[in-house]
């Protein structure tokens, strides 16, 4: 019995104190309340066109973005292209290189063969210059002295 005598208690206490909120805060009039309304219905519209411009501002970033990243999917795919362009110039360069190399290392065979030719050659000019020389000099040798034969 005591308890329900004071869950009585506390419900005339609660029922007491929400009347005097309600008595508290109520509108005196009716057009109060309906201004009351208005400035939170105006407060609502102001508040969904911020919303609105904010929705259509991330819109226009996203685009921006959309448009910025496909940008930049040309600009990567462009410059892959030009990196494959590099590699294969860089290949026939290196081709290029070796075949160079090829025909240097043939030129410096073929000079060797013609420096190996010269040197025999000219041995040989020498020898024959000595023995052009030697002759020449028997041919001079042999008119002095048959010149001095018959003068002398």
């Amino acid at each position: 019995f005591e308890l329900k005598f004071k869950e009585i208690q506390i419900r005339m206490w609660l029922w007491r104190r929400t009347r005097y909120i309600h008595i508290k805060y109520r509108p005196q009039s009716l057009p109060s309340i309906s201004t009351l309304h208005q400035h939170r219905a105006n407060d609502l519209e102001e508040q969904l066109k911020c919303a609105e411009n904010t929705a259509v501002a991330l819109a226009e970033r996203l685009k921006m973005k959309e448009d910025e990243l496909l940008c930049l999917k040309s600009k990567a795919n462009d410059l892959e292209e030009q990196l494959k362009c590099e590699e294969n110039t860089a290949v026939a360069m290196a081709e290029r290189l070796k075949m160079k190399e090829g025909e240097l290392l043939c030129l410096k065979s073929k000079v060797n063969d013609l420096e190996g030719k010269v040197q025999v050659l000219s041995k040989r000019n020498i020898f024959r210059n000595r023995i052009v020389c030697m002759s020449f000099v028997l041919f001079v040798v042999s008119l002095f002295s048959l010149g001095k034969g018959e003068n002398g």
